[in-house]
């Protein structure tokens, strides 16, 4: 007999541990009712829940599932990590790859792969601790987007309009 999707088990992944849990904790649980409301059999985990020292490969382990929805935000659920954990554990999931995953979340890394293969983007400054604002100001104008390299893509995104907002 061949197993169909809608005999498999989705496991809908949700919550983490970055700043965007809130928001993963919203839309987890939708996912997992939108999928339930087409006949799928769902069922829900939220990694590392509220004690975060739980250990994801434990609680991966702990529940039968066929496919892996994932449902994280930022940090681990869009830098590859997750990924890389369902393929050791050779589970299926949706999105992309480890790598993919990992050279997207990392904003310069990305500028830096594009433009090594001739995809012009926009001109930018990357600094390892805090930003310099004379250099910052010999490279660039105002106004300027500053945002974290390993963020979501809003998560610490500000507008500097001048010197004392390029933080």
């Amino acid at each position: 007999m061949v197993q169909t999707l809608k005999d498999s088990v989705i496991a809908v992944i949700y919550g983490g541990r970055s700043a965007e849990r809130d928001v993963s904790m919203q839309s987890g649980p939708l996912v997992a009712e939108g999928l339930r409301s087409k006949g799928f059999n769902v069922v829900e985990l939220d990694l590392y829940g509220p004690d975060a020292s739980f250990d994801p490969i434990v609680q991966l382990q702990s529940i039968e599932f066929d496919l892996a929805f994932i449902a994280l935000h930022g940090g681990e659920g869009e830098d590859g990590r997750v990924q890389a954990l369902l393929e050791m554990l050779g589970k299926p999931y949706t999105g992309s790859s480890p790598l993919s995953c990992g050279l997207a979340m990392d904003k310069v890394l990305t500028k830096r792969f594009w433009s090594g293969i001739g995809i012009p983007t926009p001109a930018y400054l990357s600094f390892v601790n805090h930003a310099d604002a004379d250099v910052i100001e010999q490279q660039m104008s105002y106004p300027m987007i500053v945002k974290p390299s390993r963020e979501g893509s809003t998560i610490g995104i500000n507008k500097a309009m001048n010197r004392s907002e390029a933080r």
